[in-house]
């Protein structure tokens, strides 16, 4: 193995390490206040936004057009808005942009 590419995975596990355990050393026995639990409450939600935002960005006319992302974030959404289940949520997307190029 080249040297490089050795110094390269260490690195990249050193910061998966870094960034995985510090915060559990350092936050393990603290009680945080009622507004951070709140605050982090948010973070899956806006991990999901971002990653169907970037989706919703990438139009490609050989991927069926701006109608299959848009059409399978509308479908997401309303499955969001009536079981308010992240599972549920992401099946549904998947699906209806599974279905898309099915029936198309």
């Amino acid at each position: 193995m080249m040297p490089s590419l050795l110094i390269t995975i260490l690195a990249c596990a050193l910061v998966t390490l870094v960034i995985r355990a510090l915060p559990i050393v350092f936050l393990a026995g603290i009680r945080l206040p009622g507004f951070v639990y709140a605050w982090l409450s948010f973070v899956p939600s806006g991990i999901m936004v971002a990653l169907v935002a970037l989706e919703l960005v990438k139009l490609s006319v050989r991927d069926g057009g701006a109608l299959a992302p848009i059409s399978s974030a509308a479908l997401a959404a309303l499955a969001a808005i009536m079981t308010k289940s992240l599972f549920t949520t992401a099946l549904v997307g998947v699906g209806g942009y599974l279905l898309w190029f099915v029936f198309t």
